[in-house]
């Protein structure tokens, strides 16, 4: 095999392995809240584009994710596929009140996920919120 072929099958293999990750962010993609009942008091949904209401901080806990950035109300998160074949994810955010907090995201099924946090026994459940 020529130094060419090496080369041109190692960038097939980067483009399958981030077409991957890309995937499977893509799953988690859109508005959550702890409560899909709250999500029409959380969110509002402009065209296409979801965004936090006001007065958000009234009517409970969200975030919205959009391919590997999690923004919530008061901190921005870069997110990154953890591959343990058990459907998580690592979330490092840093905000407003806080330095750097990091926790994972489990996916649930399609429309639950459940975040846990370094330090607190319960696993804190989130509903997809259907527009």
């Amino acid at each position: 095999m020529t130094t060419c072929n090496r080369f041109v099958l190692g960038l097939i293999g980067c483009a399958c392995w981030l077409g991957g990750a890309q995937a499977q962010t893509t799953d988690i993609n859109g508005a959550w809240a702890r409560s899909a009942d709250t999500c029409g008091r959380i969110f509002v949904k402009q065209g296409e584009r979801v965004s936090f209401a006001r007065h958000v901080r009234l009517h409970g806990a969200g975030f919205i994710v959009e391919n590997d950035r999690m923004t919530g109300r008061v901190a921005n998160c870069r997110i990154r596929w953890q591959d343990k074949g058990d459907r998580q994810f690592i979330a490092k955010c840093t905000g407003y009140v806080m330095d750097t907090l990091q926790f994972t995201l489990k996916v649930i099924d399609d429309n639950k996920i459940g975040r846990v946090v370094a330090g607190k026994p319960d696993l804190e459940i989130y509903q997809r919120c259907l527009f």
